[in-house]
């Protein structure tokens, strides 16, 4: 099949990609609709996300809430809300939404082929890549919820293949490109808002010649931000991104130490710490956020600094829940095998029982089946990462030094107790690419032997 594609034009080739991931994104989508639906496409976080778009098309207001008085929200980026707000406006239903989503994260296949032909790998390299990408159990799964991820890989993956570009060709356009979509993304998710700390500092290293190319690179960048600054000052008082980072250290990482500590639930844990801030707190916490966060957050690193050997081994062990565990639970609550999305963390569900005990007291012959992809797909990246790493810093050093500063930067976008595979798919195009070229670079060395 490979032999096949190869030999198509560069657009017809591309044309088949995209049509081959939208084909698995559409199987699955008839299959929950015919399942389980709408429920299949929703979880938690998608009802805050739909009513921000509720309040922004009928009340001009960016809010979670669901009763006057409108609060204005702290927690969620602009960019994901208004895109939903585009199908509230026209009365479109949600399933016509999930397409339109499917369709847009279709087009990551074409552009790992593109990152993958910037990155000088052969074509059958590039296609293999993006095929792996298309049939990918977690990042079709995604596609499908009303949720940020696979819009967020989009945007980000397409920024990449820019700054990929730029590092070759040294052309202006293709960084301040890379800006404009950085920035786009950070506004969809906050998470890749620090990589921008080490990300325009890296090029001015390596292009020192280009630094003013590089500050106008980020002049756009924080051009695309400083809306969302304004509204944050005007509406609370001081700029800021989101203040989420600071409800999640405290009722995750400190709550996860908390629970550990103590020998309680999580859900316990978070209720024990929740009471003590708010009691300890003086002024309300949902007119003084800029007062609040910074409390929560000092209260967070208090309870971290104290127990930090704890902290330490939670945070190992969330880095290798996202680098090695696959997806599981989704898949069958978007079936409707149960209901709701049952984890498997050990402590939390199910009590007193070991994972493996638990992963198939809990999973659908559906999901396992899942499960067996995903880890097949796992264990072809990380058996040739670092032979693809080798490669590609052959081809160019610092392209992969890129994809070795990213991949680090998010396998320590550490959640505990929860870190899951979620947080793994802004990676899933890189490392799919980076096995890609370990595999190719490991044949070429076994037919140069033969």
């Amino acid at each position: 099949m490979l032999g096949w594609l190869t030999h198509l034009s560069e657009k017809k080739r591309i044309i088949f990609l995209f049509l081959t991931a939208l084909f698995f994104r559409l199987a699955y989508f008839l299959f929950i609709l015919y399942r389980n639906a709408p429920e299949g496409f929703l979880v938690y976080d998608s009802y805050g996300y739909i009513q921000i778009a509720s309040n922004l098309v009928d009340n001009g207001t960016f809010s979670q809430s669901f009763l006057s008085p409108l609060e204005p929200d702290y927690f969620r980026t602009p960019v994901y809300p208004l895109f939903l707000s585009l199908f509230k406006i026209t009365g479109t239903n949600l399933w016509v939404t999930v397409v339109i989503q499917i369709i847009l994260a279709s087009l990551t296949s074409v552009i790992i082929y593109k990152i993958s032909r910037s990155l000088l790998l052969p074509v059958s390299a590039a296609t293999l890549a993006a095929l792996i990408f298309c049939i990918e159990p977690s990042s079709i799964c995604f596609s499908t919820l009303i949720l940020t991820e696979s819009f967020f890989v989009l945007i980000f993956s397409w920024a990449i293949y820019y700054l990929i570009n730029f590092i070759h060709d040294r052309k202006p356009g293709q960084l301040y490109l890379f800006a404009l979509l950085f920035g786009i993304a950070t506004l969809t998710r906050p998470a890749p808002v620090y990589l921008a700390f080490v990300l325009f500092p890296f090029l001015l290293f390596i292009r020192k010649t280009m630094w003013k190319t590089v500050v106008m690179g980020m002049a756009i960048f924080i051009l695309i931000l400083s809306p969302w600054f304004i509204r944050t000052a005007v509406t609370f008082g001081k700029p800021f991104l989101t203040k989420l980072d600071d409800e999640m250290l405290l009722f995750y990482h400190a709550s996860s130490i908390i629970s550990e500590k103590e020998n309680i639930s999580l859900n316990e844990a978070q209720s024990k710490l929740r009471r003590q801030v708010l009691d300890e707190f003086e002024g309300d916490p949902k007119t003084e956020i800029i007062l609040f966060a910074p409390f929560v957050r000092d209260k967070a690193m208090e309870i971290i600094r104290d127990n930090t050997g704890i902290y330490i081994r939670q945070h190992i062990y969330g880095v290798l829940s996202i680098a090695f565990k696959p997806v599981r639970g989704y898949f069958d609550a978007q079936a409707g095998y149960v209901k709701g999305y049952q984890s498997i963390t050990p402590g939390e569900f199910p009590a007193n029982q070991k994972i493996r005990t638990a992963f198939f007291a809990v999973s659908s012959g559906f999901s396992i089946a899942i499960v067996i992809v995903q880890v097949l797909i796992l264990g072809f990246c990380y058996i040739f990462i670092f032979n693809g790493i080798r490669m590609l810093r052959i081809e160019n050093l610092y392209a992969a030094l890129i994809f070795i500063l990213i991949i680090f930067y998010f396998l320590n976008m550490v959640v505990p107790p929860f870190s899951e595979g979620r947080l793994r798919l802004p990676l899933m195009p890189l490392l799919i690419i980076t096995g890609t070229a370990g595999f190719y670079s490991w044949r070429q060395k076994r037919s140069l032997k033969i």
